[in-house]
């Protein structure tokens, strides 16, 4: 039998929030959430992003839609 894992770097949410404080401040509302499998599953932003901001989430977090 042979297996394969997933070599992705798995990040906690720990990790995800003191990322998102150092771009946007440790005053913004932030929430996030992993999947069972310690995949990143949802960010949620509580303020009004410029088009700048939302690119650099996604290029920061390609998993993400």
């Amino acid at each position: 039998m042979i297996e394969f894992k997933n070599k992705k770097k798995c990040i906690d949410n720990k990790e995800v929030l003191k990322i998102l404080q150092n771009k946007f401040g440790k005053k913004t509302p932030l929430g996030v959430l992993m999947n069972i499998d310690g995949t990143l599953k949802k960010i949620i932003i509580d303020k009004e992003l410029t088009s700048a901001e939302k690119k650099w989430v996604k290029d920061k977090f390609p998993e993400l839609s």
